[in-house]
């Protein structure tokens, strides 16, 4: 084990540091040692770190003071001979040791950095190796990095099992296994019960008059906790509650996306608390004892709880749910619901007041579920443990560019050649290619013009300036695509608003297409293929002058090769025959006469209300797939808009002037209903105005419905 400076400012190498090397950089944060202790007293951040004060950065940290077979503190002063600093100990000044033989008992230096606790034996110095590997995860892989002697954990690229049969394909992704909603998977079951939901939408069954519906089961009960009327009341704070749900009904339920990713006791009884804040407070709420699969939510209207949920968790066997957060502010009512989606049970529920603590942070947990701030994403800045965002410059496979931190990697590209990865795909690769080229970067964006476009082209010797998000819709891969490939972009505006059926006709290669709005922010990302998970290599995007897309010819892994590229305007059906109506607001489901009744099922995923459009409390339907409807209004008076889910879907609607200017342009919205499968919305118009309608949901479960217009 050696002592040097790591040369990264602030962080001294035995503060037991791991380095996570992922997709958006290095993560730094500090590790315990085997013992359980934190190895060298944490991450510390300053101009120069020693294990007793501060000193001259361009000198490496003092640390005499440390024993290092414990990594506990000596009574040795600085200048002992059992310091490790170089000098005083058989340290050479590059801080390799000059004579690897020792004595039992006295301190030593195997000067190796991926080693800990040295020690004598034998008289030849050891280390215990550093466990790279210790509470990482399916998708994670450790190593020592010998010239820093940290720990680097890679992201490992290969299948794996989230544990959700309706996702598909599942991979590792980012550390994490990761897998795609299967559309429309729902598996009904009533097994055990005569009442309540099936868990796709339908009924097992009613209850006769004077009873409910609990756990499957039609009871009929009065007990205090019952409902959100007669809820259990919550006093003074911290407050502890032994309860049950045994013999309780099963009245409430939380609807996929509204407290938590899933749907939260739908197939349990509940007890309900309510505490009434008489100052803006935090809530820290644990469930202990309940081993039930769990789930504990709060919302402010038990009636329309999608809509004034609060916080919510979900327990997966384990004894012990949370703590869980949820701000109060100062005179409401929060009702927290201990529910399950299974038999009742015996619980213990405790809620504390927390304070959040943002001092001296500007990132990370403020400790109370919330956040003290971003470093920037996709940079090289990431958060440190405390709460400091720290830049780790970054040069793997580069050869030019950026470091991330003002530093470059490699030396500066000859005459006529520039430096790829320009855009985001710079935070992966950078190498010299030709500059000038065509279609090499967005500002050099082939223009697509005239209806059909045709366009024979090549990616060879591009820059990799692109990628495809891994969560952009259509993306079957789980996965960056075009991370390491060389790419064209092509850029399709217009006079006006329309819809573009672009699609790769030949190509030498595995190619790909994928459409953004933002080259600069790889979450722009509008598709990856035409119509989610076919993988065609089609895309069909609305676009306009107004917000121009960008539709970028990739390689999978690091092909490259030749394509041909058709792109036609959608002007009329026989244009783009494999569009579907409905897609986009350019090429919607025209409304002719009213009243007007139809069924449909979702499309495309192109639009969401954004929060704040029409009093939005949230972005609405950014999980699901939607479908657009276009009315002009024949004479000036009021139009209702009923949507009704079936198969499980909970729709949302909202009707906009411009659908590409959904915050400037809404008029109006609903999503009023909880879960209940119906909203009903009504718009004031004049007669001419134009009426773009678009169905939604909160998720892509079910996916069918009718809709019903009416007018003056």
């Amino acid at each position: 084990m050696r002592s040097t400076s790591l040369g990264l400012s602030g962080l001294h190498p035995s503060a037991g540091l791991l380095v996570y090397a992922t997709a958006l950089g290095l993560i730094l944060a500090s590790c315990a040692s085997p013992s359980g202790s934190a190895a060298g007293g944490g991450v510390l951040v300053s101009d120069a770190v020693t294990d007793t004060g501060s000193a001259d950065a361009s000198t490496t940290a003092d640390t005499s003071d440390v024993d290092t077979a414990s990594g506990s503190a000596s009574d040795g002063a600085s200048g002992d001979t059992g310091s490790d600093t170089g000098g005083s100990d058989g340290v050479g000044g590059d801080g390799a040791p000059s004579d690897a033989s020792c004595s039992v008992g006295q301190p030593c230096d195997d000067g190796d950095l991926c080693t800990q606790a040295d020690g004598c034996v034998g008289g030849v110095c050891k280390g215990t190796p550093l466990d790279c590997n210790i509470g990482l995860g399916p998708c994670s892989q450790g190593a020592c990095e010998p010239s820093l002697g940290v720990c680097v954990t890679s992201n490992k690229d290969a299948a794996c099992d989230d544990g959700d049969p309706c996702t598909a394909p599942d991979n590792c992704l980012l550390g994490a296994c990761t897998g795609f909603p299967v559309e429309g998977c729902c598996t009904p079951s009533c097994a055990g019960k005569v009442c309540g939901d099936n868990g796709c939408g339908a009924s097992c069954g009613s209850c006769a008059s004077g009873q409910t519906c609990g756990a499957g089961t039609c009871v009929t009960s009065s007990k205090a906790g019952e409902t959100c009327g007669d809820a259990l009341k919550v006093g003074e704070l911290p407050f502890k509650h032994f309860g049950t749900t045994s013999g309780a009904n099963n009245d409430l339920s939380a609807p996929d996306n509204a407290c938590y990713a899933s749907s939260l006791g739908l197939y349990g009884a509940e007890v309900v608390y309510a505490y009434t804040a008489g100052q803006a407070v935090t809530l820290a709420l644990t469930l202990s004892g309940y081993d039930n699969k769990p789930s504990l939510y709060v919302a402010t209207d038990c009636a329309d709880i999608k809509n004034s949920c609060l916080s919510g968790a979900l327990g997966f066997g384990q004894s012990t749910l949370g703590p869980s957060y949820a701000a109060v502010a100062k005179g409401q009512t929060a009702f927290i619901i201990v529910d399950a989606d299974g038999a009742g049970g015996d619980f213990t529920l405790e809620v504390k007041k927390c304070t959040p603590n943002c001092q001296g942070k500007v990132c990370g947990t403020d400790g109370c579920g919330g956040t003290c701030g971003d470093c920037p994403l996709l940079s090289a800045y990431n958060c440190s443990s405390v709460g400091t965002c720290l830049c780790v410059p970054n040069c793997y496979e580069k050869t030019c560019g950026s470091d991330g931190c003002g530093g470059a990697c490699g030396k500066a590209c000859g005459d006529g050649q520039s430096c790829d990865g320009v855009t985001m795909a710079g935070q992966f690769t950078g190498s010299c290619v030709k500059a000038g080229q065509a279609g090499d970067t967005c500002s050099s964006a082939v223009e697509v013009t005239g209806s059909p476009f045709v366009h024979n082209g090549s990616t060879v010797g591009l820059g990799n300036d692109l990628y495809g998000w891994a969560f952009c819709e259509g993306n079957g891969a789980g996965a960056y695509l075009g991370d390491e490939a060389p790419d064209k972009v092509f850029r399709i505006a217009g006079d006006k608003a329309a819809t573009y059926l672009v699609e790769l006709k030949e190509q030498s290669t595995n190619l790909q297409l994928y459409a953004l709005t933002d080259c600069a922010k790889p979450m722009s990302c509008l598709q990856t293929s035409y119509k989610a998970q076919t993988l065609k290599s089609q895309l069909l995007v609305e676009a306009s002058a107004a917000r121009p897309v960008f539709v970028a010819v990739d390689g999978y892994s690091k092909q490259s090769g030749t394509f041909l590229l058709e792109a036609k305007r959608c002007d009329k059906p026989a244009d783009c025959p494999t569009a579907t109506p409905g897609d986009t607001c350019t090429w919607p489901v025209e409304v002719k006469e009213l009243p007007y009744n139809a069924s449909g099922s979702l499309g495309l995923p192109g639009y969401a209300l954004p929060k704040g459009a029409c009093g939005a409390p949230k972005t609405l339907g950014d999980a699901a797939a939607n479908t657009a409807y276009r009315l002009v209004a024949s004479a000036s008076g009021t139009y209702t808009v009923k949507v009704t889910g079936t198969g499980g879907m909970d729709p949302i609607v909202y009707v906009a002037k411009d659908c590409l200017a959904l915050s400037a342009s809404c008029l109006g919205y609903a999503d009023k209903t909880g879960d209940k499968g119906v909203e009903v919305l009504a718009i004031a118009a004049k007669a001419g105005d134009v009426l773009h309608i678009i169905v939604d949901a909160t998720s892509n479960v079910g996916g069918t419905f009718s809709i019903a217009i009416t007018g003056p």
